[in-house]
């Protein structure tokens, strides 16, 4: 059982890394993610369930006490409940397509409506509903986000573990490799990406943010690893000749799990303003998708006449960011053991 939460888990965030994928859903497209959402939610759920009294840091009542007790930590954590709320589920209520074009949304003077009536927050420059386009575009926000931080998970979390627990070449092949990785200018390596693929899709973007943010991870976890497997019980275990998948399975990833979320946590957050940034400079999210960089980007020739174009989009990727870093810095707070 203790599996079936981290399954659900990889299922869900699959669901809701669906709109950055070029799979084709059809009608059932709008509902994938707040299911991969719901999925998520109930994986967390189960695997804390599963850890309880085990010992370890995510399942220690003292832990989540003092994370109760942060009233900083409740509120970013409302703030990223809220926004992943509005990004998955809005879309499926959201009155318009986003990429539709409204004549009549356009004035004569060819500037866009202003909110109120049939468009509730106004229009774009183009004449496309506003609403139903920041609701989609924090859907491709979230999954470009979610993505990217998934792969970089994934990546960073192995490499991590794996070069403390058996040290040696391996753990200087990663080390050399998380020096080169963070060697690379990382805007430069997006234009070179742009310039060679004439089309660069949603997770190529995710692919590339990923493969340069997992050093972080990798490093933090790394360290907690060296300082686990030197612990007694992993020593017992190697005497009891338990084979090395189990015991890092068993005794090195839940006691360096507890970091990792925190980093996790964050990354989003960074994430998110990485790819608000690409997105407003051209070298992420193409037209006519929406994201919210694409929108600040295309509401900064408004700035004067409508402002509203680019705070809406604005608001929303500070009142995000500000939620996950509060999540995280209460989430760390939470899990130290020094508490």
């Amino acid at each position: 059982m203790r599996w079936l939460g981290p399954a659900l888990m990889v299922i869900g965030i699959a669901g809701m890394f669906v709109p950055v994928t070029s799979v084709e859903l059809g009608a059932a497209e709008n509902y994938v993610p707040p299911l991969g959402m719901a999925f998520t939610g109930l994986g967390t759920w189960l695997f804390a369930r599963s850890l309880r009294g085990s010992g370890l840091g995510l399942s220690d009542p003292r832990a989540w006490r003092r994370f109760r007790k942060n009233k900083g930590a409740i509120a970013g954590g409302v703030l990223v409940g809220l926004v992943l709320l509005l990004s998955f589920v809005g879309p499926v209520f959201a009155p318009f397509d986003p990429d539709v074009i409204h004549e009549h949304a356009l004035q004569d003077n060819g500037l866009p409506v202003g909110p109120g009536g049939e468009f509730l927050l106004g229009a774009d420059g183009l004449g496309r509903d506003e609403l139903s386009r920041l609701l989609y575009g924090g859907r491709v926000s979230l999954a470009v986000a979610f993505g990217a931080v998934l792969i970089a998970g994934l990546f960073g979390f192995g490499a991590g573990l794996v070069s403390g627990y058996f040290r040696g070449l391996i753990d200087t092949t990663v080390i050399q490799l998380v020096n080169f990785v963070l060697s690379l200018p990382f805007l430069l390596v997006a234009i070179a990406l742009n310039r060679v693929i004439d089309d660069p899709s949603l997770f190529t973007l995710c692919l590339l943010l990923g493969a340069l943010s997992w050093t972080t991870l990798a490093r933090v976890t790394r360290a907690k690893t060296l300082q686990v497997r030197e612990l007694q019980y992993v020593e017992a275990a190697r005497a009891l000749g338990m084979t090395h998948l189990r015991i890092v399975l068993r005794h090195i990833v839940p006691n360096v799990l507890g970091p990792a979320i925190v980093i996790v946590t964050t990354l989003v957050a960074q994430m998110i303003i990485v790819e608000s940034s690409m997105s407003f400079l051209g070298l992420g999210v193409k037209p006519p998708t929406a994201s919210w960089g694409s929108m600040l980007r295309d509401g900064q020739e408004y700035l004067g006449h409508d402002p509203r174009l680019l705070l809406l989009p604005g608001m929303l990727i500070v009142v995000t960011v500000f939620g996950f870093n509060l999540l995280g810095e209460g989430l760390r707070d939470a899990l130290d053991p020094k508490e």
